[in-house]
């Protein structure tokens, strides 16, 4: 029986992307992987336009192609967990649906995975993105590699390939928050890594506005590091230190008759800022006291409205 490829493709409101993407991967597969059963496994994370109708003809003449329907708009990393949890392949790749990261070189990556990998992923050349979310992007890799025990790659693209082993450790991380590519990060395994261009979207728009990364950067970096945790106790100590420290200066003062300056305005800014300090930890705290609740809460990380293998 031949060996099998799996493609992951999540989709929200990418109509005029469906047909696109699926005449270039389809034409990859037959070409580059003539050799290899395949399927297409698109994720529909709950549309509000005609994606999921789109797809549904395209299953209608395409009989390799699987289509999940989720209830509802669950995220982007969750829909993904929805199509490695249906995957059969023996080799598995995950891609975006907007076709910035072309196809075409997932024969490279095939490549590296005939020589031993278990994992190759690739970074991006010249990043076809607004100038803020570059940066930010940037921002959120230093940071998360500076605070995490995981080393992310940086401007790492969507496009990826796994063999079943991996795909077997992916099924069963249950985490509330998902983040494939931290969770690459995690897993280890023996990884190769490449370097491939990013083009111009053509069709639609990003459906990552500042808010979504900004909220998906801290979820993250709270879901795979402790380090916050450990900054707001180091504060707490060099606070303490220096609490004590004003005091023996007050008592010697009283002591020596030394007259301080007097008036409300250095009380009123010590409690100001102690205060900011107590709430801003608290907030962090709460962050941390918050993600174990809804992880407790054992809720499925997603609800399949329609499935058509």
């Amino acid at each position: 029986m031949p060996s099998k490829i799996s493609i992951i493709i999540p989709i929200y409101n990418e109509q005029e992307n469906v047909f696109h993407t699926f005449a270039r991967v389809n034409e990859v597969l037959q070409k580059d992987f003539s050799s290899l059963a395949h399927e297409i496994i698109f994720i529909d994370d709950g549309s509000a336009d005609n994606s999921c109708k789109s797809l549904t003809e395209l299953k209608n003449k395409h009989p390799h192609i699987k289509i999940i329907e989720l209830s509802r708009n669950f995220g982007q990393h969750i829909a993904i967990k929805a199509g490695l949890d249906h995957a059969t392949g023996d080799f598995i790749s995950i891609m975006d649906a907007d076709l910035q990261d072309n196809p075409h070189d997932l024969r490279l990556f095939y490549e590296k995975i005939q020589k031993g990998y278990d994992v190759v992923m690739a970074a991006r050349n010249n990043r076809q993105d607004r100038f803020l979310k570059k940066i930010f992007s940037r921002i959120f890799f230093k940071t998360m590699n500076k605070l995490s025990h995981i080393q992310m790659l940086e401007n790492q693209a969507m496009l990826r390939l796994f063999n079943k082993k991996v795909l077997m450790v992916l099924q069963e991380m249950n985490e509330l928050h998902q983040n494939n590519g931290a969770f690459m990060a995690w897993i280890g395994f023996k990884k190769a890594y490449l370097s491939i261009n990013h083009e111009q979207r053509k069709y639609g728009k990003s459906k990552y506005n500042l808010r979504k990364s900004i909220k998906f950067a801290m979820e993250t970096i709270i879901n795979f590091s402790n380090t916050p945790l450990i900054y707001i106790s180091y504060l707490g100590i060099i606070i303490s230190i220096f609490s004590i420290v004003l005091a023996i200066y007050f008592i010697f003062a009283k002591l020596f008759n030394y007259a301080g300056v007097s008036g409300w305005t250095s009380l009123i800014v010590t409690i100001m800022f102690l205060g900011g300090i107590t709430i801003f930890s608290l907030g962090i705290v709460g962050l941390y006291v918050g993600k174990i609740y809804q992880q407790s809460l054992n809720r499925p990380l997603y609800i399949i409205r329609n499935k058509i293998e």
